[in-house]
């Protein structure tokens, strides 16, 4: 309804200008804006309306996500109001004063949103002071990053019940919400697989509504890295480079056993080959003689 234009309101002798760009593609909306090229009217009040993503407020640099940066937005309003982020924002600079008020509900469950109350704002035109009014009632969300080294699942599942607990031991008016994320390193012999916080967060399902995401490496596959970069730097060939890891990796599974580590590296070279190096394993037949 007011895309690249403006509306004045009068009121009591007093005159406001609303001047507004409608929400654009992020690849051209700076380029939009440039045509637009918004001016304030002069004798009034002027606010300068958007709805775009700004580049300062993204943890992406992406010029496809956000083509706008602060240094884009146009001088001379005495207040410029920006929508899309969910998040509430002042910012002033040079002169110039940008509100994101937020959104008034939880869209995404991202830490900014977690940190700040939703709410609204009363902005004074004569005063030119912005004021925000929380909502008396609004949902908590509870945000946690937690990273590992070289953990057990018990000790996962340990510390991921010791936050729930300490969040989640008073009553709210309204279901929370509850945003974990857990990853880092498992010791060695563990996998993703092994971490199942399905059962805790059932424990706790009538306290919050939850959503989970893990993502671990195990301190096994880190270690192999190093090792490759370690033998990268003596200028090892690739097929000793193969044999040593394979020896490693042999004599760690079958400590008891000395293994013609050559031969089996030699076979395996060959993919049709797996079936038969399954064989001579279990039958023995790669085993050194003393």
């Amino acid at each position: 309804h007011l895309h690249a234009s403006h509306a004045v309101l009068e009121k009591g002798g007093e005159k406001v200008a609303i001047h507004g760009m409608s929400g654009i593609p992020e690849k051209r909306a700076l380029e939009a804006l440039n045509m637009y090229n918004p001016q304030p009217l002069s004798s009034m009040h002027n606010l300068l309306v958007l709805h775009q993503s700004i580049k300062e407020f993204l943890p992406s640099k992406d010029d496809m996500v956000a083509t706008i940066g602060l240094e884009n937005l146009p001088s001379g309003f005495d207040l410029l109001v920006n929508g899309h982020l969910h998040w509430t924002s002042l910012t002033e600079w040079e002169g110039k004063k940008l509100l994101i008020p937020g959104s008034t509900v939880f869209t995404q469950m991202k830490r900014l949103e977690g940190e700040k109350k939703k709410g609204w704002y009363v902005y004074d035109t004569q005063t030119k002071q912005l004021e925000m009014h929380h909502l008396p009632s609004q949902r908590k969300l509870f945000y946690h990053k937690l990273k590992f080294k070289d953990a057990t699942p018990e000790h996962v599942l340990q510390k991921c019940r010791e936050v729930l607990e300490k969040d989640l031991s008073s009553t709210h008016a309204l279901t929370p919400l509850f945003r974990l994320k857990i990853g880092g390193t498992l010791a060695k012999g563990f996998s993703q697989a092994d971490v199942n916080i399905t059962p805790l967060l059932h424990e706790f399902h009538s306290k919050a509504l939850f959503s989970c995401s893990k993502k671990f490496s195990t301190g096994a596959f880190s270690f192999r890295l190093d090792e490759l970069r370690a033998l990268h730097k003596q200028n090892v060939s690739v097929s000793k480079m193969g044999i040593d890891l394979l020896e490693k990796n042999v004599q760690q599974t079958l400590m008891d056993k000395r293994i013609d580590v050559k031969r089996l590296f030699e076979l395996l070279e060959d993919k049709d080959n797996i079936d038969k190096v399954v064989q001579l394993l279990q039958n023995g037949e790669l085993v050194e003689k003393e």
